[in-house]
């Protein structure tokens, strides 16, 4: 049978602490989104999602207040004898992942996924093939890169798409 109870001596069981590391890395997480929001992450993107509406003091006592969190989460975490748990995910599978969501929505930019927003003309018919195809080849070049391992340098392949 599974004890649910803390243990005598004031520390937690396994469940409380797996609730305690879960809690924890859910905070770190929000932290770090956080911060990429600060940081301006994404800012080279074509829609980005914030604008600017904080100072530069303000800007500072987030960062440092973020700080002071994380700070707490460790202090909280090595007083529990909890470990920070390894089960990362690891980056390839993330990033293929993102590609593969990335390839489905350019190809649904073809026009049999198209045809319910209404006619698509043979002309505009092409010009959709033409642009899904311009946003599948990097992303199928990409992933083929990524399964082989390599240690090359892909400057190669990208110089090749940028002249196909």
């Amino acid at each position: 049978m599974i004890s649910l109870t803390s243990t005598n001596d004031g520390r937690m069981n396994e469940h409380q602490e797996r609730h305690l590391r879960t809690t924890c890395r859910h905070i770190d997480r929000k932290i770090a989104e956080i911060e990429e929001i600060l940081d301006g992450s994404g800012a080279d993107t074509l829609f980005p999602r914030y604008c600017t509406d904080l100072t530069a003091y303000q800007k500072r006592a987030v960062r440092e207040y973020c700080s002071l969190i994380r700070s707490r989460l460790i202090t909280i975490l090595d007083e529990e004898g909890i470990s920070g748990d390894s089960s990362a995910i690891p980056m390839k599978r993330a990033i293929q992942s993102r590609l593969c969501s990335i390839d489905c929505a350019a190809e649904e930019l073809r026009p049999k996924y198209t045809e319910g927003f209404g006619d698509v003309a043979e002309t505009l018919a092409a010009k959709l093939n033409r642009i899904a195809g311009e946003l599948q080849d990097p992303v199928i070049h990409l992933m083929q890169y990524l399964e082989t391992e390599s240690e090359e340098d892909p400057d190669t392949t990208l110089e090749e798409q940028d002249t196909a």
